[in-house]
This record gives C-alpha cells, structure tokens and sequence, in this order.
C-alpha cells in the first residue's frame, strides 16, 4: 500500500537498500538479498 511505498522512498531505506542488496522495492516487490559484501555464514 501507500505506507510500504512511502517507506521506500526514505532515504534510510534507500541506506539499507545499498547496504544490503534489497532490490528498488524492498517492502512492495521485495526480492532476495544480494549483499556486495557477501554474507557472513
């Protein structure tokens, strides 16, 4: 909805997006993780 779509536009989650790979729609067409660091196992 408009709040998911809201909150996407946020810079903080745009922080998050960079950070850990989340796709341009983390919260309405989310995707899964590509982090450029890799992961920790």
């Amino acid at each position: 909805g408009a709040l998911a779509r809201d909150l996407e536009a946020r810079d903080s989650t745009r922080a998050a997006i960079a950070a850990e790979g989340l796709g341009d729609q983390p919260f309405t067409a989310p995707e899964h993780p590509d982090p450029p660091e890799g992961a920790a196992l």
